[in-house]
C-alpha cells in the first residue's frame, strides 16, 4: 500500500493520506504501508503515522534514496568489462 504527495515545504502532508493507507491496510489485510512526498509531513502526521506500521518518506530523504540509488547503478556500470567485437 502507498501513496505519493507531490507538496512543497509550505504546504506539509497531514494525517490525511495515512488515515487512508491505514484504511486500506486493514481492508486489505496488508502488513505495511508507505506515504511519500516530496516536501514534509506535519506534527501529526508523524504521531499518527507511528505503530502502524506505515512508513513516512519526506523530500529529504526521498533525494537521498534517489542518490543512492544512482551510487549503486553507477557502480555496477563502472564495474563491467567492456567486450571487445571481432
Amino acid at each position: 500500500m502507498g501513496q505519493v504527495k507531490c507538496y512543497n515545504d509550505f504546504n506539509p502532508v497531514s494525517f490525511d493520506p495515512i488515515a487512508i493507507i491505514h484504511s486500506q491496510m486493514i481492508k486489505q489485510d496488508a502488513v505495511g504501508g508507505y506515504v511519500v512526498t516530496t516536501g514534509k509531513f506535519t506534527h501529526n502526521a508523524y504521531t499518527y503515522a507511528k505503530g502502524l506500521g506505515i512508513e513516512l518518506i519526506n523530500g529529504n530523504q526521498l533525494v537521498e534514496l534517489w542518490l543512492k540509488h544512482l551510487e549503486t547503478k553507477s557502480e555496477s556500470v563502472t564495474g563491467l568489462s567492456p567486450v571487445s567485437q571481432i
